[in-house]
């Protein structure tokens, strides 16, 4: 997995959950991330011995990180 590192606007994200979660089961998340122009397609499951009990999409618009807040720990100096 490549790290995508901006600041994101995200304008759709759909949790869909299939089964409930156990309690005490170790449980794995499974994340892709694509950049698609200045789109980040994201993709994450969550898994109980191979079962996927929860899924989400989200799309997020990349930014500028020199537009951050003198503030952000993000913020690229120029």
């Amino acid at each position: 997995m490549r790290a995508i590192s901006a600041p994101t606007s995200s304008p759709a994200l759909t949790v869909t959950y299939r089964r409930p979660t156990p309690l005490l089961t170790e449980l794995q998340f499974e994340v892709e991330r694509a950049p698609e122009g200045r789109r980040i397609m994201s993709t994450a499951r969550l898994v109980a011995d191979g079962v996927v009990l929860c899924e989400a999409q989200m799309s997020a618009v990349a930014g500028d990180l020199a537009r951050l807040p003198e503030v952000s720990p993000r913020r690229v100096e120029a």
